[in-house]
This record gives structure tokens, C-alpha cells and sequence, in this order.
């Protein structure tokens, strides 16, 4: 828990594999034993390609999908089961060749902010309310990381990275900072920005990014993030 102290309260699960990003829930929700044989399906809901995981947070489900060639934000109510607000964050997003369409990273929730960031490296933070957008970044257009899709003759492309298949690496957040691997080799491997603005604060590395999920947190006293690249 001492990675992510104000990320989520207890019960919540605001980001790819939970609130310390290890799989393990909040000692304050209830035990399951087992699981049972057959599992009551309390509601079922439509919704599109994709390959992120879901959120809990304070009542809502966030997930994100693709539906008619364009990544969305959605927010819904768990008690109603309604839909509170949908936002289109990437318009074009990647066709990819193989393992299906729609976006690749699990979303993050921090206090009153989504993170989500498309199959085609566009990070973009939104309102937890209307999912109004706040700020966003282009990997390709603001960093130079090219995306290449399937194109095995482009000698850019050497190599497997997710500028060919996808930006899987879901970003990390540590205090007033979050992490991307943004992926462009010529100086911006993994790139910190302000949470708040979306400013760059610095830059490093010359590797691409492959499809891991960063790591944020303390390490030897120091606040470290973990990039595991191409």
C-alpha cells in the first residue's frame, strides 16, 4: 500500500491489476472462499473491441472500448447501471492486423481524474464527472514515436514494440507525476509529465516501448518508476 497511499479508498479498484498494482484487494472487503459453480449474473451490458480491464471507483464502473472506429471513456452508474457520460479520446485510433481492435492499457483513476491512453499512444486525462477532457499528448505527434502497425519492411520497425501492435503499458502515477512509455528512440523511452497540466517534466532513454505496465513507488528511500522496454 505504500506505493499508491491516496490512490483509492478501501474497496476500489482504480487501476490495472488494483490499488498497489499486485493483484491483491483491500484487506476491508469481504473474503471469498470460493467461487461458486455458478456465479449469479446480477446485470449484463453491451459493449465494444478492446482489451483493458475494468475499474470500480467510488460506485462507478470505468472501462474503456472501441466502438465504430473510435476509442471511449465510459462511466456507469453501479447501482442504476446507467450510463453517467461516454468521451471519444481517440478519434483514430490504430488498425491493427491481428489480436483484435480497441485499446490495449487499463485505464487509472486518481481522486477526480481518469487516465486513459489509446492502442495508438494518445494519453489524455479527463474529469471523473462529465469526462470532459482536460489535457493530452500525442506519442507520435508531440514525441516522435511513429506508429508503424504491421509494416515488417519498415526498417524503423525492427524488432517487436508497440509502435507496431500497440501500446499496452498502462502509465503509473506516483505524487504529482505520471509516468509513460512513450517509446520514441531518439531520447523519449519513458517520459514523466505534471498529472495536473499534462506538462513535460523530463524525458530519457533511446529503446521502444514493449507491453509492459510501468511501476512507480519507493525503493531504497528514493522514488523510483520501472520501465520494462523493447
Amino acid at each position: 500500500c505504500s506505493l499508491f497511499p491516496t490512490l483509492a479508498l478501501a474497496g476500489d479498484w482504480p487501476q490495472w491489476r488494483g490499488p498497489t498494482r499486485d493483484g491483491i484487494a483491500s484487506r476491508e472487503t469481504s473474503e471469498l472462499k470460493a467461487l461458486p459453480r455458478d456465479p449469479e449474473i446480477l446485470w449484463r451490458m453491451r459493449v465494444g473491441e478492446g482489451h483493458s480491464g475494468p475499474l470500480i471507483v467510488a460506485g462507478k464502473l470505468v472501462y474503456t472500448d472501441q466502438v465504430e472506429g473510435r476509442e471511449i471513456a465510459h462511466a456507469v452508474d453501479l447501482r442504476t447501471r446507467k450510463e453517467i457520460w461516454r468521451k471519444v479520446y481517440d478519434p483514430n485510433p490504430a488498425v491493427f492486423g491481428n489480436f483484435g481492435q480497441g485499446p490495449r492499457a487499463t485505464a487509472t483513476v486518481d481522486g477526480d481524474r481518469l487516465y486513459v491512453q489509446s492502442g495508438r499512444g494518445k494519453l489524455a486525462c479527463l474529469a471523473m464527472k462529465d469526462g470532459s477532457a482536460l489535457w493530452a499528448v500525442d506519442f507520435e505527434k508531440d514525441f516522435g514515436a511513429i506508429w508503424l502497425g504491421n509494416k515488417k519492411g519498415d526498417p524503423r520497425a525492427k524488432g517487436t514494440a508497440a509502435q507496431r501492435h500497440g501500446n499496452n503499458g498502462a502509465p503509473a502515477i506516483l505524487g504529482d507525476r505520471i509516468f509513460a512509455g512513450v517509446g520514441d528512440p531518439e531520447g523519449a523511452t519513458l517520459v514523466a509529465f505534471d498529472k495536473f497540466t499534462g506538462k513535460k517534466l523530463w524525458q530519457v532513454g533511446n529503446d521502444r516501448s514493449a507491453y509492459a505496465s510501468l511501476m512507480a513507488g519507493k525503493l531504497g528511500g528514493g522514488d523510483h518508476v520501472i520501465h520494462f522496454n523493447a
